[in-house]
């Protein structure tokens, strides 16, 4: 199966302002109730919703160029960019496309704190709350341990990644699992309400 990259019709034309749709989503926590009613997610969504138009490649933006593509790869790995072959003509190759969001028709949801919510009168219920469990499954994501690829140099495979990317995992997966574990933790913070 072979893979072809992705095209978006219009865009490469140069066509200004084809509306765009991005969204991304989280899921902090399971939360488990003591009813249906009180079992769900705490979680994060947001769409953001605007136009988009393909930045043109000149010389006059070149440097605007490089810095973006910069900020894409440091935002995934702070310290990536320090060690990377110098970018040479790559700004040439890369089609970058800017959105302008449209804040009015973009938005975020979300339901960052259901720890102990409960129906009042099961909160109540002295012997329900003795013969049920309430609580939360804290989800986050973790990240593996690198894989070598075959092009490095002697070793091939074999060759151990740099620490700045041992470190970077390390580093990551306590940031993640201390946000989502806080985020379980979140109690409720409005009154209960009634059947």
């Amino acid at each position: 199966m072979s893979q072809k990259p992705c095209r978006l019709k219009g865009i490469e034309k140069g066509d200004p302002d084809i509306p765009v749709s991005v969204a991304a989503s989280m899921v902090n926590s399971h939360y488990l109730g003591f009813s249906g009613f009180a079992t769900g997610f705490s979680f994060a969504n947001t769409v953001l919703n605007g136009t988009a138009s393909l930045m043109s490649i000149s010389k006059d933006n070149k440097a605007e160029r490089e810095d973006i593509m910069k900020y894409i790869v440091i935002s995934q790995i702070p310290d990536r960019w320090n060690h990377l072959r110098p970018i040479g003509s790559d700004v040439d190759y890369v089609s970058i496309i800017k959105i302008t969001p449209n804040t009015q028709k973009s938005h975020t949801h979300s339901v960052p704190k259901v720890l102990g919510l409960e129906v009042q009168n099961d909160v109540e219920d002295k012997e329900l709350c003795k013969q049920h469990w309430e609580g939360a499954i804290s989800f986050w994501e973790k990240l593996g341990q690198p894989i070598s690829g075959k092009n490095n140099l002697p070793e091939g495979k074999e060759r151990v990644a740099p620490r700045y990317i041992y470190d970077f995992i390390k580093e990551q997966n306590a940031k993640s699992e201390y946000f989502a574990r806080q985020m379980a933790g979140a109690d409720y913070p409005f009154d209960y309400p009634r059947h």
